[in-house]
């Protein structure tokens, strides 16, 4: 059988190989959600491997992560130094600028100083917050970005940050590329501890 620790409601998780188990919020009890993990490691025999398919459980497990896999818990991710880089959008970015890829006007700045730093770049606009977790669940959203369309929305979006708390976080605002989602590429693979690409 498998084991599903998910706080996701969505068909993609059910199957009757599946045994749904409760586990820790990894929002509020990162550290739990490990220790829960681990101990469940001790009740598979054959080990087993586990898949983070959100920011929020990628970032509550990495810290466990060689405890897992010495219980016999693969834990298929990068390292933690390209975790690193990758769970932040500002160092994506100036990762990009320094490889040459080009990408769109941006600033940093915090959730208090989106008005007065937007005059600077030109709308419409979007806004992201330089990491994720918590993000939608503060302003209960459904994606990680918000599309500022003038100075209006702007002035709007300014005041639900603040109400919610969210004026000392750190946020790239950028301006936007219109066109199709066909424009977007992306691949999944799966590498080999050396880091080899074994499917795609």
């Amino acid at each position: 059988a498998s084991v599903v620790v998910s706080d996701q409601h969505d068909l993609a998780f059910d199957s009757k190989h599946a045994v749904p188990l409760f586990a820790a919020n990894p929002r509020l009890h990162a550290e739990s959600l490990g220790r829960e993990l681990l101990a469940l490691a001790a009740r598979l025999p054959a080990g087993g491997v586990v898949f983070a398919t959100s920011d929020e459980y990628l970032k509550a497990l990495v810290p466990a992560r060689e405890q897992l896999e010495r219980a016999g818990i693969i834990f298929p991710m990068s390292s933690p130094d390209v975790l690193d880089v990758f769970g932040s959008k500002k160092k994506t970015q100036d990762l990009a600028r320094r490889l040459g890829v080009p990408t769109s006007r941006s600033i940093d700045l915090t959730g208090a100083d989106v008005q007065t730093s937007a005059p600077s770049l030109r709308f419409p606009l979007i806004l992201k917050p330089e990491e994720t977790v918590g993000f939608k669940e503060a302003l209960n959203i459904s994606r990680q970005t918000l599309f500022i369309d003038g100075p209006e929305s702007l002035k709007s979006l300014q005041g639900r940050l603040l109400a919610a708390g969210l004026g000392g976080r750190n946020f790239v605002l950028q301006e936007y590329i219109p066109g199709p989602s066909s424009n977007l590429y992306t691949i999944s693979t799966f590498s080999d501890r050396e880091g080899r690409i074994r499917a795609y």
